[in-house]
């Protein structure tokens, strides 16, 4: 895992490992909370990826 803050976000980036079909599904509520405590706050740059193997999870600093 690696994190990097600056003055505007913090960038959390680790290995990307789907889950396979055969396996229960996740819940996504790690992520759909983080999204409605920004939406919440009326913060829209919250953003995650994928680019290549790894997941990025994009997270605005609220003041």
């Amino acid at each position: 895992i690696e994190v990097e803050i600056n003055n505007t976000h913090v960038t959390v980036t680790n290995n990307y490992s789907p889950k396979k079909k055969e396996h229960i599904e996740g819940h996504k509520i790690g992520l759909t909370y983080l999204k409605n405590i920004y939406n919440y706050y009326e913060v829209d740059s919250f953003k995650t990826k994928i680019v290549e193997d790894k997941f990025i999870c994009i997270l605005p600093l609220l003041s």
